[in-house]
């Protein structure tokens, strides 16, 4: 295997597997097959997600998947055969547009009938990255509306909102160092 191949990084997964293992011992843990390319496979043709969660089960990890609206069928495959394997449900990622999307309850339960879930069986992440945080009062009155709409997050075993205000680039700052404000921290603690 040559450098950036992706089979490489994965075999570094097996040492997570091993770190939660010796560190995190038999506490679940949320493992995101996000970042994955679509078509990486491993030499046998497994879906990395399928893989990662066989090396966690040789360890006793109780990992739940993360699986998110835009992941391909082969993703959601994966994730499926994971939570008919663990029955650990799942954790869904929704980005900011998602949560507003009055569709929501809906496009959920699309996604989790093929897996065999209802919403009460998913840990709902509710990611909303870098969002304009001003006027915050505005941003919370949006949020506390749309999550209160949803059946979904009602029924959910557990939401988190992550969001986060570190610049995308650091190129904007000047000098060599620079105070950054915690919005979301602040969003946090205002909901």
């Amino acid at each position: 295997m040559g450098r950036g191949d992706p089979r490489a990084d994965i075999r570094g997964a097996l040492t997570l597997a091993e770190q939660l293992h010796k560190h995190w011992d038999w506490r679940p843990a949320l493992l995101d097959g996000a970042q994955l390319k679509s078509a990486t496979r491993m030499r046998d043709g497994t879906h990395p997600m399928v893989y990662l969660f066989g090396a966690a089960r040789a360890h006793h990890g109780r990992l739940i998947p993360v699986t998110g609206f835009a992941r391909d069928l082969d993703y959601q495959a994966a994730v499926a055969a994971i939570v008919a394997t663990d029955r650990r449900g799942l954790a869904l990622r929704c980005a900011l547009d998602d949560t507003l999307d009055a569709d929501l309850d809906t496009r959920v339960a699309e996604l989790l009938a093929p897996m065999g879930l209802a919403a009460d069986g998913i840990d709902l992440l509710l990611d909303l990255g870098s969002p304009a945080f001003e006027p915050q009062d505005m941003l919370i009155d949006i949020l506390v509306a749309a999550l209160t709409a949803s059946a979904t997050v009602r029924a959910a075993r557990s939401v988190t909102l992550i969001a986060t205000s570190f610049p995308e680039t650091l190129s904007t700052l000047d000098g060599p160092i620079h105070v950054v404000q915690r919005s979301e921290w602040l969003l946090y603690k205002g909901c």
